[in-house]
């Protein structure tokens, strides 16, 4: 019997439905160049709203030197429509302003259930 990982995804979606808050995902798209006319594309700018936890550490998760002071462990809905990434930013509902670093999918069997980050000023 194959563990059903999309129910994994939806629990995690409801759980940070229910106890997360709604933050907004911020990234830059660099334009592309089209070699018809010579000219680039602007950038555009990709906004998104998702649900999120965005946690403290604890001082022992300081230990490996990845994270610093001030940093926060964020967790992410899986429903989202585009991937976070380490050119994402994130900002919270009180106006604080993150940049997303280490990001990474929990994602067994190619199936997305969280995504796990640190958020540094």
């Amino acid at each position: 019997m194959a563990f059903d990982y999309a129910a994994s995804a939806a629990d995690a979606a409801a759980l940070l439905d229910e106890f997360g808050q709604t933050v907004t995902l911020n990234r830059i798209v660099s334009g592309t160049y089209d070699p018809v006319t010579g000219t680039m594309t602007p950038d555009t700018e990709q906004t998104q709203p998702v649900r999120a936890a965005v946690l403290p550490y604890k001082d022992g998760d300081y230990l490996n030197g990845t994270v610093r002071a001030g940093d926060r462990r964020v967790l992410i809905a899986p429903n989202v429509q585009w991937a976070p990434d380490e050119t994402t930013t994130l900002t919270e509902a009180n106006g604080a302003v993150w940049q997303l670093e280490s990001v990474a999918p929990l994602a067994p069997a190619g199936v997305a259930v969280l995504y796990k980050a640190n958020a540094t000023k």
